[in-house]
């Protein structure tokens, strides 16, 4: 993938985790898997582990565009550093 491309990834998935509707889907969805897990009994051990699987996934999903911007930030310095060099 190309610099640019990784750059555009990035700007994408920064636009992405700033929409409202998106950091609030996120935000409601730990808060309930966190309910629901508060809620559960002492020997519901199955449902305490699903729960925290998909406490996970949701982490895991969210770090996925964190990483795409992360990415865009170094593809940003490399482009920076590939101009001073052909200068």
């Amino acid at each position: 993938m190309s610099l640019d491309d990784e750059m555009r990834r990035a700007e994408h998935a920064k636009t992405i985790l700033g929409d409202e509707l998106v950091q609030e889907a996120f935000n409601q969805m730990q808060v309930q898997l966190v309910a629901n897990w508060i809620a559960t009994e002492a020997g519901q051990q199955v449902e305490r582990e699903a729960i925290w699987h998909r406490l996970q996934s949701s982490l895991n999903f969210k770090e996925y565009f964190e990483r795409l911007v992360e990415g865009g930030k170094h593809a940003a310095m490399r482009a920076e550093a590939d101009k001073r060099e052909t200068i």
